[in-house]
């Protein structure tokens, strides 16, 4: 709108796109929302397993005097460390715990992340939706701004946090810089 010169209707525009973007946010929230309450209960269930039942198998099998699979003292161990030696167990989870928060903003972390949420069913389609209507309407708005196409390629492009996107839009800038149209490069892609 500022570089056009059409700022009040770009805001009005803009104004209905952050309202669609909230919308739905809140519906890929609500999607994650069953999963991450059955990773937590998940999570809880495997604790008490490996502080409290766990124990008790280790006495059993002490009691026949084989040697245990791999897998098994590895189990019983995880167990003996969360049980009786939890001052031990405690800071390696809490320094995990930083260590992944820390990762997370990463570029090689981020890309993963990405695909991720590319790969779990149940969001794979709200992401998708989401990185797109957030593009598009992000390049119409400024289309219809009159904003030069390549610039508002490149301000579109830096809408979405998604390495795929952002590629493909960096493409999509390159074809057109290169004389090529819009239709060529998407016709091109997977998205």
């Amino acid at each position: 709108g500022e570089v056009s010169g059409q700022l009040r209707e770009s805001l009005t525009q803009l104004s209905s796109v952050l309202d669609g973007r909230r919308v739905l946010r809140a519906r890929v929230k609500e999607a994650l929302t069953y999963p991450a309450i059955l990773l937590a209960i998940t999570s809880g269930v495997l604790v008490l397993m490996f502080v409290y039942i766990l124990p008790k198998f280790d006495d059993l099998f002490a009691g026949f005097g084989a040697e245990l699979p791999l897998s098994t003292r590895l189990l019983l161990g995880i167990s003996d460390l969360l049980s009786s030696r939890w001052y031990i167990a405690l800071p390696i989870l809490l320094l995990t715990a930083a260590v992944s928060h820390r990762a997370w903003g990463m570029s090689a972390v981020a890309r993963f992340r990405d695909e991720l949420k590319l790969r779990i069913p149940i969001a794979r389609q709200l992401y998708e939706e989401m990185y797109l209507f957030q593009l598009f309407l992000s390049l119409g708005l400024l289309m219809k701004s009159r904003v030069p196409l390549l610039d508002a390629i490149e301000i579109t492009r830096g809408t979405v946090s998604h390495y795929r996107y952002q590629e493909f839009f960096s493409r999509l800038a390159d074809q057109v810089a290169n004389g090529q149209g819009l239709s060529r490069a998407f016709n091109e892609t997977s998205l």
